[in-house]
């Protein structure tokens, strides 16, 4: 079901601090270059599009081999299990993980998360990482009028920002966002920038 309504309120702030131990990626920090994610993450297929480059990771690659004729072969089980706690974070497999690599650096890793797994990531961050800065809890209604009680909450460290919610574009779907604060920062003003333009075409 497709999510349609949301109404926040935020319920609590705290200040953001320098954190020497601050989210990776199997170990592979923010700012890292393509060839060392590479290195840690050898599942992940690698792109490059002009200035842009990113890896990306789905979670199907982990129970079919790669197309052989026309015919996907499925793995064993231990190697489906290995794949998928290779590519893990925070304890969970996860759907499908995009990182990005403005400049040749890791700044941005989007990962998509099944909704029941939203309690585990945020207490594994939570053990990590402390308090959130921030939990935004919000109602969102479904096309058919069912509505869920979501929640985000939200890190801010010195070097990174990072974002778990329950609830994504379908109620059975969450995600996770692990960034720095300058690329934070750039895809919160284009999502502005998209808003405003949007607006003007009523």
């Amino acid at each position: 079901m497709r999510v349609v309504l949301t109404f926040l309120s935020m319920i609590a702030v705290a200040p953001a601090w320098p954190q020497s131990d601050d989210l990776t990626y199997k170990g592979v920090p923010l700012g890292a270059s393509v060839a060392e994610y590479k290195a840690k993450l050898p599942d992940q297929s690698c792109h490059k599009k002009g200035d842009l480059e990113w890896c990306f990771y789905e979670y199907e690659q982990c129970t079919y081999s790669k197309e052989r004729g026309k015919t996907y072969m499925r793995l064993p089980v231990n190697d489906i299990m290995a794949c998928r706690a290779r590519n893990s974070f925070g304890g969970l497999s996860t759907i499908n993980a995009q990182a990005e690599f403005p400049d040749g650096k890791l700044s941005f890793i989007r990962f998509t998360i099944e909704s029941s797994s939203f309690e585990s990531l945020a207490a594994a961050a939570t053990e990590k990482l402390g308090n959130p800065t921030s939990v935004i809890n919000s109602t969102v209604q479904t096309r058919s009028g069912a509505k869920f009680e979501n929640s985000q909450m939200t890190w801010v460290r010195t070097s990174m920002v990072f974002t778990a919610t329950k609830y994504s574009e379908t109620i059975d779907k969450g995600y996770a966002v692990l960034t720095t604060p300058q690329e934070h920062k750039r895809k919160l003003e284009e999502l502005e920038t998209r808003t405003k333009k949007g607006a003007k075409d009523f």
